[in-house]
């Protein structure tokens, strides 16, 4: 099957030229940025809305989205920790914390398709279905790399679970539990994953 063949080639030139892009399909990825940009200025972007940032005249908060305007953070601790790095790399420009954001996350994608190559085995047949259900997944390339979506910081957490929980010994076990408490800690319902994890 040629499937993996094309992952190699194909899916970081598809990956890189995602992240250049402007987002599409919804606003999540302005709202990262404008949480990020709240903690970066050293508030709390879980009691502080959108909506002090906007009338500040802040550059980055004059393009708060405004069906989120008067929300305050309901991601979790790493997921704003991830968004304010994004802010400090972008600083008071919205298109460069927002392409840093898409940089982060399309690293997250691609190492994600790695790891899940790896998890799949030497069997063309399933590491085609691993591929054909990530790497060159069109909804999850739109998704994550081109929408910008957090939960593939949360997702990469995810799968680093799994590969690692292949490990011997208590250690691996350790660690695995630890990337899956991480990746609730980017958004909460990723912590259902736990009941895959206990069942391997």
């Amino acid at each position: 099957l040629p499937v993996p063949g094309l992952f190699a080639a194909g899916t970081p030139l598809v990956v890189a030229l995602l992240t250049l892009v402007p987002p599409a399909g919804s606003t999540d990825v302005l709202n990262y940025a404008i949480y990020g940009r709240i903690a970066a200025l050293g508030h709390d972007p879980y009691v502080t809305p959108p909506a002090w940032l906007h009338g500040t005249g802040d550059p980055v908060g004059d393009l708060a989205p405004l069906a989120w305007r008067n929300t305050p953070s309901v991601y979790g601790p790493l997921a704003t920790w991830a968004q304010f790095a994004a802010s400090r790399l972008g600083g008071d420009s919205m298109a460069a914390t927002v392409f840093a954001f898409k940089v982060i996350l399309a690293l997250t994608f691609l190492l994600s398709a790695v790891m899940l190559d790896r998890l799949a085995g030497p069997e063309p047949a399933r590491r085609a279905r691993a591929h054909l259900l990530w790497s060159l997944n069109p909804l999850m390339l739109w998704h994550v790399v081109l929408g910008g979506h957090m939960d593939g910081l949360g997702a990469f957490l995810l799968v680093a679970a799994l590969f690692v929980l292949r490990g011997p010994g208590m250690a691996s076990g350790l660690l695995s539990g630890a990337l899956l408490g991480a990746a609730a800690a980017v958004k909460a319902p990723f912590v259902l994953a736990g009941a895959g994890l206990a069942w391997a």
